[in-house]
């Protein structure tokens, strides 16, 4: 007998398999986290109660959506994911409206609620030195070490999001004396960026020695598979905590975005025009990359000392100690018109 299947069903399935990756040109990682979101959703709902081989798109409305989201923070789920889970949801929705246009008034409920407010967090990086120690830090020397080391320099170097740089072939490296990545951002959005002449070498020995091939996926395992995030956050995380055993003082947690933020902060130390930057890092509003220019702090200090020259020197003003710097002395002599 032919199983039927519910219009939401329908919906998602198609959703996922069809308008996201293709339609919208979505890479796998976006789709694989909007699946996730999903399947969250539907496991509330059977959660609460309701058969979800019989869920239809008209049961699909906001208050529903609402009670999901208190869930979440019940949950002690971050604003954050809270905003993203919800953010799927109203894609989904949009989606739905196309799909079945008589749900539309009910589907835009959904599509009209809005984000919870985030508080701004701050941007965490690591100052140049810092960032320096940490890159360096793997010994080449070891088979191991060179893959690390190549991964570290490459994360810092072109600022790629952790996403980006597990997706990027050997093909996408264009060595020469003016070495360039191509990479592919969110929306599956090229930028090719140029690298500096310094981890040319380490990027070409660490090809050869790995021996991967044009097609290949350029960072892998130890299994010689394509490396995933929690495999580079273990590496990341090996080198932090060697170094915190001599240095405790040293930042004790430090993600792979992070070196996508320090690697812009640094941009803005070095006076590179922001609207290069925001390019460097595929942002497509400039605001977004006005961040940095918030964080740094040698531009900050630099902007202040030239509000400082308008202010007098104290010294104009002040009665001058005696030579032989006698406090009781300066007292004594000291007349209110010196003021």
């Amino acid at each position: 007998m032919k199983k039927n299947f519910t219009d939401f069903a329908i919906c998602l399935t198609k959703f996922l398999t069809d308008y996201l990756p293709h339609q919208r040109g979505y890479l796998p990682n976006t789709v694989v986290s909007y699946k996730d979101a999903m399947k969250i959703f539907l496991v509330f709902l059977s959660e609460n109660g309701t058969d979800i081989n019989s869920f239809v798109i008209s049961d699909f409305n906001r208050d529903i959506v609402m009670e999901f989201l208190k869930e979440l923070r019940k949950k002690n789920n971050s604003l954050r994911t809270a905003n993203h889970r919800l953010s799927v949801l109203k894609e989904f929705a949009k989606f739905c409206q196309i799909e079945s246009p008589e749900n539309m008034a009910t589907l835009q409920g959904i599509i009209n609620i809005k984000s919870m407010r985030e508080k701004s967090k701050e941007v965490g990086f690591l100052s140049q030195e810092n960032m320096s120690r940490l890159i360096n830090k793997p010994d080449i020397r070891s088979r191991n070490g060179l893959r690390h080391k190549a991964i570290l320099c490459f994360l810092y170097d072109t600022a790629a999001r952790v996403s980006e740089a597990c997706n990027i072939r050997v093909r996408d490296i264009s060595f020469g004396t003016a070495p360039t990545v191509k990479i592919y951002g969110k929306g599956n959005k090229i930028r090719i960026i140029p690298m500096s002449e310094n981890i040319q070498p380490l990027l070409k020995s660490y090809i050869k020695k790995f021996d991967r091939k044009s097609d290949d996926y350029l960072f892998v395992n130890k299994q010689n598979d394509q490396i995933t995030r929690s495999g580079i956050e273990y590496i990341i995380d090996k080198y932090v905590e060697l170094i915190c055993l001599k240095d405790p003082f040293f930042c004790s947690k430090v993600s792979p975005h992070m070196f996508r933020h320090s690697r812009a902060v640094h941009m803005v130390d070095a006076e590179i025009p922001i609207a290069y930057i925001r390019d460097f890092l595929g942002h497509e509003n400039i605001s977004t990359t006005m961040i940095y220019a918030k964080v740094s702090l040698k531009t900050k200090k630099k902007e202040i000392s030239k509000i400082s020259n308008l202010i007098d020197s104290e010294s104009k003003y002040m009665p001058q100690l005696a030579e032989e710097n006698d406090l009781l002395k300066f007292l004594s002599n000291f007349k209110v018109q010196d003021l």
